[in-house]
């Protein structure tokens, strides 16, 4: 996968498979991700911060492992929802809150690698940032929250916050 520039691969829909390369998926690449299917992998995710080559798999439920990628995917399905509402908003910024619940598929574990996507989300020129929460690793019993801040310039991480 590593070969090919590929991040890995998650279910984005119940009969949706999202490849997480750049361009289109070489032949080589389709036939190693079906093959994974077939043998029950739904998502895989490359992890390319060492120096040799690592795949990381992950059970999944009601989450699963997936790209950081996945949370722009949230994030711009959150955006296309309200974009009207913020455009029709008379103020100076507009502001998009999205929470995100770690048992969602597609974001929910593209959280806990505690980076944000290198690449930012597509944002309407209208909207000045976006602001993604979720619950920090062993925090959430105290109210601890992790919190993502993106702008047409990329994601900014702004560490642990306490949510009373």
């Amino acid at each position: 996968m590593e070969s090919h520039g590929c991040g890995g691969f998650y279910r984005t829909a119940p009969d949706a498979i999202e490849i997480d390369v750049v361009g289109d998926p070489p032949p080589a690449l389709q036939d190693a991700v079906q093959s994974l299917q077939g043998i029950g992998v739904a998502a895989c995710g490359s992890d390319s911060s060492d120096e040799s080559p690592c795949v990381l798999f992950g059970h999944t439920s009601t989450g699963g492992f997936v790209s950081p990628k996945g949370v722009n995917l949230v994030v711009e399905a959150c955006l296309r929802e309200n974009i009207s509402k913020l455009r029709t908003a008379q103020a100076d910024e507009r502001h998009l809150f999205v929470w995100i619940d770690p048992s969602i598929g597609v974001a929910g574990v593209g959280i806990p690698s505690d980076c944000p996507p290198t690449v930012p989300p597509a944002i309407d020129p209208d909207v000045t940032a976006i602001w993604v929460g979720f619950p920090a690793p062993g925090g959430a019993e105290a109210g601890a929250s992790r919190l993502w801040r993106a702008t047409t310039a990329g994601w900014e991480d702004l560490g642990t916050q306490l949510i009373p």
